[in-house]
């Protein structure tokens, strides 16, 4: 999951790993369009490392499709990525310690990787 502007890390926050699970497709829609724009479609890319953050009660995006997506990772044998899970955060972190948790991660992440 090489990004865009050439970075070299990525944190992942609420965005969707697999849109066929958790965006409804209805008429109009491309399924077609989903499958193939889904961040789990391009995890064997995964070069650089990337921390993924997601709460576990989240209903706009679904916390299991974070869990389809780790174990892609883990059958392609990804070493340089992370989950962190949050159990009592929905899609919009609330509780403090979870922010402040997440963002220790970031910096930890972008220290560790962006610093020569």
């Amino acid at each position: 999951m090489k990004h865009r502007l050439g970075c070299d890390a990525a944190k992942t926050l609420c965005c969707v790993a697999i849109w066929l699970f958790s965006i409804p497709v209805v008429g109009g829609e491309d399924p077609l369009a989903y499958q193939l724009s889904s961040p789990i479609e391009f995890a064997e890319g995964l070069q650089r490392p990337q921390l993924i953050a997601h709460g576990m009660l989240g209903d706009n995006v679904l916390y299991k499709d974070f869990v389809r997506l780790a174990q892609r990772l883990i059958e392609l044998g990804k070493q340089n990525w992370a989950l962190a899970s949050y159990p009592v955060e929905p899609h919009g972190f609330r509780e403090p310690s979870s922010w402040l948790d997440e963002y220790r991660r970031i910096l930890e992440l972008f220290e560790t990787h962006l610093n020569p």
